[in-house]
């Protein structure tokens, strides 16, 4: 990644026209830059040569600008050919386009390429210098990220290593070897009990000459059970560890006794239930005045909980650097946006200055287009911020497939695409086109098949799905005629021990650079009219539920996503599934 540029550094200002470099240069210049000039595509491009962008091309190639200025309109390789061009090569590099009066499509589609802003025509020094500003604070938030992303995994390391020192070494160390010392004038009131040790989140057993337990804290008691309520073989300290029958003089206790020395080694526990527990076992000797060693203190640190916190971590490291991603990324698709809801509130004002109402109407649909696009975005990124596990609930699979269709049937009828769901079950019946039709038993099932997830996120991950299916379907349509069957088909069923989820489409189905990039964060195929997060946080909710997502698609065939989730506790139903014989549709009553 390029380091952030400053004041010192160079930026390449591309125009055909001399007198515009020359304006521009000088405003540049004042500002502290070194202008390198281009008077087209080809003389901007060639400061970035591969040998210049990776940085092998010695001193004869000096590094290509951070920051590049171009027009739109030249002869040659035009503005946003220039744009895509170092993009490809250089992604880090932003680019600020200039665009004369009535260009607004150009700067959109400018945008759409990764363009950081853009300027019309004039150029005023005051624009000029805020559009830099801007590309300069992108150019430091992404170094600041890259810098934090790289850091968090060696910081989470350190931490979570200092943390295991500490508890290996202040806990094992000083803390056992001074308790072991005040210990050595109380060992009889401790043959009572260690209830003054319950707090620690570890097993604390002291043992005597023996090997017998002498007293444990709760915690021990709890989870390995209570010797002073067993049999008397059970205060034996060897059975607690796996294969300890195997191995008694070997074992830490039994070790501290002969050497008469502390002893740190990792050991397995075996649960009352049976489970194993993998922990670092830390021992100390209890002197007494004599200086003979009369009890050993055994102080048993559970590791499964320490490797859950560092799974914690982990996952929290992920989602920062996720959130950081959206949060560096949001200035972009904000600026879309308001670019296209003043282009719509600009065609509204015209309309009603001239008194023009299919202009007006023009520029309403559009203002609610782009609110509705602002919507999407805004809820996108609040799913992103607030992570949550799924609240699992019982589920009856065709009564949440149907539920799911009617969340999307208003939009399937407008734009003439049928919906189907298949469900185990019956024959469907015959509906109308653009009705939701589908395939499954009566309402009067008495064994209908279910499973458990949470409804909320499911539907939602379902929504995105649908969605993007109908608007799939409704966009061939219209490009190839009304003759072109539209048909968005949810299946629902259970095989083996998952649930199967698909959405199948008869849409223009995609290519396989499209499909490798489906669930990538803003990764779009609609163009400025999608924000890029719907199908990357479909894909999380499924993961979430220990899913798995898959695609197939072939160009012209329509597209079917699979989605399968394993059974979980609840799922009572033994019914088998049963394939759809229809899947004519049928209208579907508006759920309750």
């Amino acid at each position: 990644m390029q380091q952030c540029q400053t004041a010192s550094e160079s930026i390449l200002l591309v125009d055909d026209e001399a007198g515009v470099r020359k304006v521009l240069g000088l405003t540049l210049r004042d500002m502290g830059f070194e202008v390198i000039e281009a008077a087209d595509g080809d003389q901007a491009l060639a400061h970035f040569a591969p040998a210049a962008v990776s940085g092998t091309g010695g001193a004869s190639l000096p590094p290509p600008p951070a920051i590049v200025v171009t027009d739109v309109r030249m002869p040659g390789k035009n503005g946003l050919e220039v744009l895509e061009a170092i993009k490809a090569v250089a992604p880090e590099t932003e680019v600020i386009i200039v665009t004369g009066h009535g260009d607004m499509d150009l700067a959109i589609k400018g945008l759409q390429l990764g363009a950081a802003d853009f300027l019309p025509k004039p150029v005023s020094d005051g624009a000029l210098e805020v559009a830099v500003a801007r590309a300069l604070e992108r150019i430091e938030t992404r170094r600041q990220l890259h810098e934090y992303t790289c850091n968090l995994e060696a910081l989470a390391q350190s931490q979570a290593a200092r943390l295991v020192e500490m508890e290996r070494q202040l806990a094992a160390r000083q803390v056992v070897e001074g308790l072991s010392q005040a210990f050595s004038g109380v060992a009889a009131d401790l043959q009572d009990g260690l209830s003054v040790l319950d707090e620690l989140p570890c097993f604390v057993a002291l043992h005597d000459r023996e090997g017998r337990i002498v007293s444990v804290n709760q915690r021990y008691r709890d989870r390995l059970g209570d010797p002073a309520g067993e049999a008397p073989k059970a205060r034996d300290g060897w059975t607690v560890y796996k294969d300890g029958a195997a191995r008694k003089r070997s074992l830490p206790v039994p070790a501290t006794f002969f050497s008469d020395a502390p002893r740190r080694v990792h050991e397995v526990l075996l649960c009352k239930d049976g489970n194993e527990i993998p922990v670092v076992v830390h021992t100390a000797p209890i002197r007494n005045s004599t200086g003979e060693t009369v009890l050993v203190l055994e102080l048993a640190v559970d590791m499964g909980e320490l490797k859950r916190l560092q799974t914690e971590l982990a996952a929290t490291r992920e989602h920062l650097a996720s959130l950081g991603l959206v949060v560096a990324s949001l200035s972009h698709g904000v600026k879309g946006l308001l670019t296209a809801l003043d282009g719509a509130l600009y065609a509204m004002e015209a309309g009603l200055e001239r008194n023009d109402m299919p202009r007006l109407h023009r520029g309403f649909e559009q203002t609610k287009d782009v609110a509705g696009r602002i919507k999407t975005l805004i809820l996108d990124i609040l799913f992103c911020a607030k992570r949550r596990e799924p609240e699992r609930k019982v589920l009856e699979l065709r009564r949440f497939g149907r539920e799911t269709l009617n969340m999307v049937r208003e939009k399937a009828e407008r734009l003439g695409v049928q919906l189907v769901l298949e469900a185990p079950g019956q024959t469907a019946q015959t509906g109308q086109t653009g009705q939701t039709g589908e395939t499954g038993p009566s309402e009067s099932d008495p064994h209908p098949a279910t499973f458990t997830a949470d409804p909320t996120l499911l539907a939602a991950a379902l929504v995105n799905l649908l969605e993007n299916a109908i608007e799939a379907c409704a966009g061939a349509k219209a490009a190839e005629g009304e003759e072109r069957p539209c048909t968005v088909t949810l299946r629902c069923q259970r095989v083996e021990a998952k649930v199967r989820i698909e959405v199948q489409d008869t849409g223009p189905g995609m290519d396989n650079a499209t499909r490798n990039k489906l669930f990538q964060v803003f990764f779009s195929t609609k163009g400025s009219k999608g924000t890029g997060l719907g199908l990357f946080i479909t894909r999380h909710a499924v993961l979430a539920h220990g899913g798995s997502i898959t695609v197939e698609s072939t160009p012209g065939q329509g597209s079917r996503f699979c989605i399968e989730l394993p059974l979980a506790a609840g799922d009572t139903t033994s019914q088998e599934v049963c394939e759809p014989v229809s899947s004519t549709p049928v209208l579907i009553p508006p759920a309750s």
